[in-house]
């Protein structure tokens, strides 16, 4: 009897249930208030009040009934806005049970959240309101830790399309936005709290009001002091200058036929598509120069072709491919960008040796190609990984895990932030998932790049909302880092975001055609381009630091209180 009480001690009793039920049903309901909040809806306004209806029932709970609550609202926030990897059921067909754990695993920080927040707002103290925001903002940091990191869903994403609340990334990231966020909602909470339940004191309230306006004041201060910064400095904020004209080529493959050109089982189906989708490329470039040329438009400096747009899984040792990039890059008269695999062999393994593909490594790598030099130097290898699509992580010590389960291959890690060199430019690259990770952009700020590169494919995702939650990472890039960005999608969305996070160029979502784009690159001034914004250097994450320091101390000072004898 005492083991089955010590394993039902998480759940609460029946009484508690009973208790609960209302706060419940209102921790969903703000979870699916939120969702809209989120593409395709994009109702960026309903972020900061559509957290309220959680965080009013979370006042007065014990840490238990709190994390509950955070159960409750964060399974159906985060699987309401992970169904659009159901494309995926395509590729594996127990995707829609790994969203299920992937949305139950997310719920573990909303959780933590509610148990902690509860046990805080116990304790009274009604300054402490400021715990509630930097403690979710906290969290939300450390889901983007570790090789596991997901820093999807934040809040502050939900912000994407107001400019002007934006600008406050080159100083705080994205987690600025999250903290005010939260902080409207608790404000909106308490607020109705002291309508409906008469609970609080007015004074108190009248005081966050204030805090609140004065966070918004100083946001429309920040931004309004960046832009015209932006604008002084000439052709990196968007006005007249040098530019670089650049082509941003989609070629529109579904993800099921850029499959096939790896992992059929056929072999010879394997390399008739791959000759295909080479043959269409190599079309499609022509075709833009062609089009170029007959309008008499200025020639352009680059093209910039997606991530794995050649699939050959050793392109790197396959000669007649080499030549052929070479060949079109001869043809057009400007370097060519693009990705393709990455095959080192093993050392001292001959090719007949059956370790030979067994012990090499595969990376997957962006490459520029010039028409007289070919490929420049050695490629950028992609450094964050896709957990459980381009690796297997820890459970790769389980026997069949990755080829059976996830039907994965698995890939090498990159080791360095590799910059390219183009039209007297400096400019870095990250492929596909690593647009979500500020500290890669960190690597390439240190090293004085004009702009940056994100190539991805996207087609995994077909028409649903991937590629636009995947799209709106770059835009934070963008303003975080104060650099330029070309963004080239498979199937889109592929654009050019200046450093004020304007979109310049768009290509749309499209699957199953081919389509581009040519556009002027504005590019920084060369001082521009030594100067490195707060959130860009090596203390950049300071205010989430800030952040966990502030509810360390304050739970510290609780537990400090709690012990202490009295007197």
């Amino acid at each position: 009897m005492a083991k089955r009480r010590l394993l039902l001690r998480p759940f609460p009793t029946r009484s508690e249930w009973r208790e609960l039920r209302r706060p419940l049903l209102s921790s969903a309901a703000s979870a699916a208030l939120l969702r809209l909040a989120y593409p395709p809806v994009e109702w960026g306004w309903l972020a900061y009040v559509g957290m309220a209806p959680f965080l009013f029932f979370l006042r007065g709970r014990t840490a238990k009934q709190g994390a509950w609550l955070g159960l409750g609202f964060g399974f159906p926030f985060f699987y309401l806005n992970l169904t659009w990897l159901n494309t995926l059921s395509d590729v594996n067909p127990l995707a829609p049970l790994g969203i299920l754990c992937l949305a139950l695993i997310c719920a573990v920080a909303p959780v933590l959240f509610g148990a902690l927040a509860a046990a805080a707002l116990a304790r009274g103290g009604s300054l402490r309101f400021l715990l509630i925001p930097a403690l979710w903002t906290a969290i939300e940091y450390v889901r983007s830790l570790t090789e596991l990191g997901f820093p999807w869903i934040y809040l502050g994403h939900t912000q994407v399309n107001c400019l002007p609340l934006i600008q406050i990334c080159d100083l705080t990231g994205v987690y600025g936005l999250s903290f005010v966020i939260v902080l409207a909602n608790v404000v909106v909470a308490d607020t109705c709290r002291l309508a409906v339940k008469r609970e609080g004191r007015a004074p108190w309230l009248a005081l966050k009001w204030a805090v609140l306006v004065a966070a918004f004041v100083f946001l429309a201060f920040y931004s309004s002091l960046r832009s015209r910064s932006l604008q002084d400095a000439g052709p990196g904020a968007g006005s007249p200058g040098p530019s670089l004209r650049v082509v941003l080529v989609q070629p529109g493959v579904p993800q099921s036929r850029k499959l096939a050109s790896y992992a059929d089982p056929d072999l010879a189906v394997q390399e008739r598509i791959q000759s295909e989708m080479v043959r269409d490329l190599e079309k499609q470039i022509l075709q833009i120069h062609a089009e170029c040329e007959a309008s008499g438009d200025p020639a352009p400096d680059l093209y910039v072709l997606p991530e794995s747009a050649i699939t050959h899984p050793a392109f790197n040792l396959v000669s007649e491919l080499r030549e052929k990039v070479q060949d079109w890059a001869r043809q057009v008269g400007a370097p060519i960008f693009f990705g393709a695999n990455r095959f080192e062999p093993p050392y001292g393994i001959p090719s007949d040796d059956p370790r030979f593909s067994e012990w090499a490594e595969i990376f997957n790598s962006a490459y520029l190609v010039d028409g007289k030099d070919g490929l420049k130097a050695r490629p950028y290898d992609k450094m964050h990984l896709v957990p459980f699509g381009e690796f297997s992580s820890y459970f790769d010590a389980i026997p069949g895990f990755t080829s059976y389960i996830l039907g994965i291959g698995e890939f090498a890690p990159g080791r360095v932030a590799r910059p390219f060199f183009v039209a007297d430019t400096r400019f870095g690259c990250v492929i596909c998932f690593e647009s979500c990770f500020p500290y890669l952009f960190r690597k390439y700020a240190r090293q004085g790049v004009d702009w940056m590169t994100v190539i991805t494919n996207d087609a995994w995702y077909k028409r649903s909302t991937g590629a636009r939650r995947h799209q709106t990472q770059a835009v934070f890039r963008a303003v975080e880092m104060r650099r330029p960005i070309v963004r080239v999608a498979n199937t889109g969305i592929s654009c050019i975001i200046d450093a004020q996070g304007r979109t310049t160029a768009l290509l749309e979502l499209r699957e199953g055609a081919p389509a581009h784009a040519i556009a002027s690159l504005p590019l920084p001034p060369a001082s521009a381009s030594r100067r490195t914004t707060i959130y860009m250097r090596p203390w950049g994450e300071w205010f989430s630091w800030l952040c966990i320091a502030y509810c360390g101390f304050v739970f510290w000072r609780l537990r400090e209180r709690r012990h202490a004898k009295p007197k």
